[in-house]
């Protein structure tokens, strides 16, 4: 819905929008992480977030495909075979309700995904489970949905950088958002996130880009007033997301170490035979 009309949180309806979202989110069901396939879960998700990806699908119709397949494999044990059909049923019905229709991918395309394993009357039986299971309720406020709202007021010319005044204001303005989408995405591989209301993670974000970027305050009022949570709220789900991201550093760079280590071993060899054949010798024609 929210990628159909653009930049709500601007309009004269934002108030009323955001106070709606609120009240639904709400009502969410708990999330009891008691799949039996739940160790699949990171797999699907960055398989579909992949997908969305390349198909530019947007954000919030992405976040919402990763919550009906959460609460459906939540209350339901689904055969590993057709956990991918699942998904893809997912991110198919969330698109239809979040996507403009150009945008919404077909049903054939989605199973040149898995190599037609699935027939389309699989998939439309699929979607008709998604809906009765969820009981055609799709209007679901998402951390995404709440995190285009919030992300208006992320930064302000006022705010200090590295405890300087910001002085190329658009470019900071671009790395929050580069930032913020980066902590969207890190809010859906870790199922701990469920734990939290939407807003509050969606709050949570923005507060760990501005400790990455060293933003001040951390916390500002526009920001308090905008999303209703204190920074001493945030502070257990800022932990995780920080924790997250030390992770997802130390990974980059025990791979760019691995990378560097590869390329010198291949240098010294190719050094060490250019060496070899270099010499006299090596030369068989000396011999």
């Amino acid at each position: 819905m929210s990628c159909m009309l653009e930049e709500w949180w601007r309009t004269e309806y934002a108030d009323d929008i955001l106070r709606h979202y609120r009240s639904k989110e709400e009502q969410l069901p708990e999330y009891m992480s008691q799949s039996p396939q739940l160790y699949m879960r990171r797999y699907l998700v960055d398989w579909i977030a992949l997908i969305a990806e390349k198909r530019n699908i947007c954000n919030t119709a992405l976040h919402l495909a990763v919550y009906l397949l959460d609460h459906f494999m939540d209350n339901h044990d689904i055969d590993e075979a057709r956990l991918h059909l699942a998904a893809l049923g997912s991110l198919s019905v969330a698109c239809k309700f979040e996507e403009r229709d150009v945008k919404v991918p077909r049903l054939g395309e989605l199973n040149k995904l898995v190599c037609n394993t699935y027939s389309l009357r699989e998939f439309m039986q699929i979607e008709g489970m998604l809906l009765k299971y969820f009981g055609w309720e799709l209007y679901i406020p998402t951390t995404a949905h709440f995190a285009e709202c919030f992300s208006d007021v992320s930064v302000s010319e006022s705010d200090f950088l590295m405890g300087h005044p910001i002085s190329l204001y658009s470019q900071v303005h671009d790395h929050v958002r580069q930032y913020i989408k980066y902590f969207l995405d890190l809010s859906l591989q870790d199922y701990n996130f469920l734990k939290f209301r939407p807003s509050l993670t969606a709050a949570a974000c923005i507060a760990s880009t501005r400790i990455c970027l060293n933003l001040s305050p951390n916390w500002p009022v526009s920001l308090h007033k905008k999303t209703c949570y204190a920074f001493d709220e945030l502070l257990q789900c800022i932990e995780i997301m920080m924790r997250s991201h030390h992770s997802d550093q130390m990974a980059a760079r025990c791979s760019m170490k691995r990378k560097s280590e590869d390329e010198n071993g291949d240098s010294k060899r190719i050094d060490s035979l250019s060496a070899y054949y270099s010499s006299p010798e090596s030369d068989s024609c000396s011999r």
